[in-house]
C-alpha cells in the first residue's frame, strides 16, 4: 500500500503547527484518483491545482463529484487518533459513499483529501491507496463507490 502527504500538505500542516499563522483546513473533501496502480500515489511534488496530467479524477460528466468530510453541514467527523500500521498514528471516517455513476469513471487507484470541491482545483494534501490495494473499475452506469477514508503519519 502507498500514501504519502504531498508538498502542499505538509506546507498547510506546517502553517498550522508550529508556524501558528492561522490556516485552517477546512472544509476538506474527499476526491478519488486515477491514472497510478493500486499500491502507488502521486509523487510528493505534485501540485493539484491546474495539474490534470499529474492527478487525474474521474470525469464529472459522469456524475463524479467530490466528497465533503470535515463535520461541517452535517458530514462527518474525524474519529479518535489511534494506532495505525507499524510506528503510526491513524484517524478514521466513517464509511463515505460518492455520487452513483452515470457513466465509466475508468479505473480507480485510491483518494485524496484536498481544500475545495471542484475537480482540479484547491490543494490536495493527502493520498492514499484502497487499503486492500485494489484497484476499482467503474466502467458504466449505476455504480456507488463507498470508502473508508483515512490518514495515517507513519513514524
Amino acid at each position: 500500500m502507498a500514501e504519502t502527504f504531498s508538498s502542499e500538505g505538509i506546507d498547510l500542516l506546517l502553517e498550522m503547527q508550529p508556524r501558528g499563522t492561522s490556516v485552517k483546513v477546512d472544509p476538506t473533501f474527499l476526491g478519488l484518483f486515477k491514472g497510478a496502480t493500486a499500491s502507488t500515489v502521486p509523487a510528493f511534488a505534485t501540485v493539484l491545482a491546474g495539474n490534470p496530467a499529474a492527478v487525474t479524477e474521474p470525469a464529472a460528466a459522469n456524475a463524479y463529484a467530490r466528497v465533503q468530510v470535515d463535520g461541517s453541514a452535517g458530514t462527518i467527523e474525524w474519529g479518535a487518533i489511534g494506532a495505525g500500521t507499524g510506528n503510526a498514528r491513524r484517524t478514521t471516517a466513517t464509511q463515505q459513499s460518492f455520487p452513483e455513476s452515470t457513466g465509466s469513471w475508468g479505473i480507480i487507484n485510491g483518494f485524496f483529501l484536498a481544500t475545495v470541491v471542484g475537480q482540479g482545483l484547491g490543494k490536495a494534501y493527502y493520498y492514499a491507496n484502497f487499503s486492500d490495494l485494489s484497484a476499482v473499475d467503474i466502467n458504466s452506469s449505476g455504480f456507488t463507490l463507498r470508502l473508508t477514508p483515512y490518514v495515517e503519519y507513519a513514524e
